[in-house]
């Protein structure tokens, strides 16, 4: 019986599943910051320049919806204080009305 050979390869990350879709489109990047990803690229063992600038769009990305979220959670955790101690002032205030 002749040996089989398989090559068994774990499962994608949530990384890989996200981007296996990629889209080509040309944008213009300026001249500078083409070249230092590129010298980057030049680099012994380097990702190609193009995955470098992906790479780093995806960490802007990632870092400003983590940016986002964090403020909603501080907004809404503002607007519960402000709730809280408006029902507070309410509920004392209603003890202190003078009879009429």
């Amino acid at each position: 019986m002749a040996k089989r050979t398989e090559q068994f390869r774990s499962a994608p990350s949530d990384h890989e599943t996200q981007s296996s879709r990629k889209d080509r489109l040309t944008i213009l990047i300026d001249s500078d910051v083409v070249e230092f990803f590129k010298k980057l690229a030049a680099r012994s063992g380097a990702l190609p320049y193009q995955t470098q600038i992906n790479a780093a769009l995806r960490q802007f990305m990632e870092n400003a919806t983590a940016t986002e979220v964090s403020d909603l959670t501080s907004n809404l955790r503002q607007a519960k204080d402000l709730i809280d101690a408006a029902l507070r002032k309410i509920s004392g205030s209603k003890g202190k009305r003078k009879s009429l």
